[in-house]
């Protein structure tokens, strides 16, 4: 884990909230390498308050996940925990999603059922499909 503080003061708390943060998300994703966590405050020039941002750069076995979510003017920022908390909230989705496309259990759309129509009568019909089924069909 290594922490970098851009254009605020380093803080002991907030290191030990960012490394309980770590703490859990290898609790669950225990193949995590590496993660990067970096707190700041870009918008210096605000007048109502300045927001934190936290961007995390997490190392997996054979691919990067990355937070770099811009939270726009909500105000609820102005805390570093919420900032801080906002962004392993999202860590830990992106973290749930990559697990599960590397384990193949993403959930895929079924393909709609076709096929070519083979006979058709005023009142029914055959339809083959790729299995080689004729079909009934009802009006």
């Amino acid at each position: 884990m290594h922490i970098t503080f851009r254009d605020i003061e380093s803080s002991p708390p907030v290191q030990a909230r960012i490394g309980d943060e770590v703490d859990k998300l290898e609790r669950f994703h225990p193949n995590i390498i590496s993660c990067r966590v970096v707190i700041e405050r870009p918008h210096r020039h605000h007048h109502k308050g300045n927001l934190f941002h936290t961007s995390i750069f997490i190392t997996v076995p054979g691919d990067d996940v990355e937070v770099n979510k811009d939270h726009g003017e909500r105000h609820e920022y102005e805390d570093v925990y919420v900032s801080i908390r906002g962004a392993f909230d999202e860590a830990r989705r992106r973290l749930d999603a990559h697990r599960d496309l590397r384990r193949r259990d993403v959930k895929r759309k079924a393909a709609p059922p076709h096929g070519a129509i083979e006979r058709l009568f005023p009142d029914h019909g055959f339809i083959r499909t790729a299995d080689g089924l004729h079909k009934a069909l009802r009006r």
